[in-house]
C-alpha cells in the first residue's frame, strides 16, 4: 500500500483499518440510490414535463455516473479483496458508462503514477488550467454530450486492442490486450441490450436512461472532475496537487465521497466509506480546497473573464 503524501506515515494497522472492506455500506447505498432514481423517473415520466424533466435529467445523470465511481473503486481493488470481483462489476458499470474497465484502469492508474507530472493523462486532455474564458466554455460544451474525444478514444482503442494493437495514452500492455478485448465485448453487448430495450419501449428509455447518460453525465463528470488538479502546484505529493472539495451531503452520497480527492491520491487505495475520517488526517494541511463544486466554477469563470479583461485594456 503506497501512499503519496510523505508527512504522514500510516502503521499498519492504521492501513489495515482504513483499507477494511465493508461490502454491506456499498450495497446499502447502491440500493438508495436506486430506489431514488426509480422514484424520479417514475415521477417524470408520470408528469412528463420538460420544467420537470431537466432537474430529474441532472441527478439521474449524476447517479449513473457514480456507477462509474463504483467502477473507480474496482480500479484501486478497493471495492472487494477479490480481484476478479473487482474486474467483473468494474468492467460491467463502466460499461452502462460507454466506457471501458481496463483500458481506463490504464489511463488512470498512470493518472496517479504522474499527478502533474510529465505522463499526466488527465493534463493530456487538458484538465489542469485555462487561459481564456473561451477554451473554458468550450471544453463545457465538448463535454456537455459522450460524443466527445474522450469517449471517442474509448472506443477507437478499444476496437485497436481487439486488432491486437496497444495505446500508450491508456498505458495498454500485452498482457492488458486480451482484458481489453472482453470488456470491449462487455461494451458491445451491453449497447445491444440498450438497443433491444429503447426498441421495445423507446420513450421511456428515452426519457430515463439515454438523455440522462447521454447528455448530464459527462456534463457531470468534467463539472465533478475539474476541479481536482486544476491550477494546482507541480508536486510531487497530493496535498501539492490535488484539490478536495466539501460540497454537501447529497452530492458526497451521489459521488461516492469522490471530493475527498486529496485523502484519496494520498491513499488511492481507502475505500470511498473510509475517505472522511481518513481526511481528517490531511484537512488541516490542504493547500487547495473549495467549499462547492458551483463556486468553484464561478470562481473559473469570473477568473478568467477577470483575465481576459485586463488584456484587452492592457493592449
Amino acid at each position: 500500500m503506497e501512499d503519496s503524501y510523505v508527512n504522514i506515515k500510516l502503521s499498519i494497522d492504521e492501513k489495515r483499518a482504513l483499507a477494511a472492506k465493508r461490502p454491506a455500506i456499498v450495497v446499502v447505498r447502491f440500493v438508495f440510490l436506486a430506489a431514488i432514481y426509480a422514484c424520479l423517473a417514475y415521477a417524470g415520466l408520470r408528469v412528463d414535463s420538460l420544467w420537470l424533466w431537466i432537474p430529474i435529467w441532472i441527478v439521474l445523470g449524476a447517479i449513473l455516473g457514480g456507477l462509474n465511481l463504483i467502477a473507480h473503486e474496482c480500479v484501486h481493488s478497493s471495492f472487494s479483496n477479490s480481484a476478479r470481483i473487482n474486474r467483473v462489476v468494474g468492467s460491467v458499470l463502466m460499461a452502462s458508462n460507454f466506457l471501458n474497465f481496463t483500458l481506463h484502469r490504464g489511463y488512470h492508474l498512470k493518472h496517479h503514477a504522474h499527478t502533474t507530472q510529465e505522463g499526466d493523462t488527465q493534463n493530456e486532455i487538458g484538465l489542469y488550467g485555462y487561459r481564456t474564458l473561451s477554451q473554458y466554455l468550450k471544453d463545457l460544451l465538448s463535454w456537455s454530450s459522450i460524443f466527445n474525444s474522450f469517449f471517442y478514444n474509448e472506443w477507437k482503442y478499444s476496437v485497436l486492442a481487439f486488432l491486437g494493437k496497444k495505446s500508450a495514452f491508456f498505458n495498454t500492455k500485452d498482457a492488458d490486450l486480451g482484458k481489453v478485448r472482453t470488456d470491449f465485448f462487455v461494451m458491445v453487448a451491453w449497447c445491444a441490450a440498450l438497443g433491444y430495450l429503447a426498441y421495445s419501449n423507446f420513450w421511456p428509455v428515452l426519457y430515463t436512461f439515454l438523455v440522462p447518460i447521454v447528455f448530464f453525465f459527462p456534463f457531470i463528470l468534467y463539472v465533478i472532475s475539474l476541479p481536482e488538479h486544476y491550477k494546482v502546484n507541480s508536486g510531487d505529493n497530493a496535498i501539492q496537487n490535488t484539490r478536495t472539495v466539501k460540497s454537501n451531503w447529497l452530492a458526497r452520497m451521489i459521488f461516492w465521497n469522490i471530493n475527498y480527492h486529496t485523502v484519496h491520491h494520498a491513499f488511492p487505495y481507502i475505500p470511498f466509506y473510509n475517505l472522511p475520517k481518513a481526511h481528517k488526517l490531511l484537512e488541516n494541511d490542504l493547500l487547495f480546497y473549495e467549499p462547492s463544486y458551483i463556486g468553484f466554477h464561478l470562481k473559473v469563470f469570473r477568473d478568467l473573464k477577470q483575465t481576459g479583461r485586463t488584456e484587452r485594456e492592457a493592449a
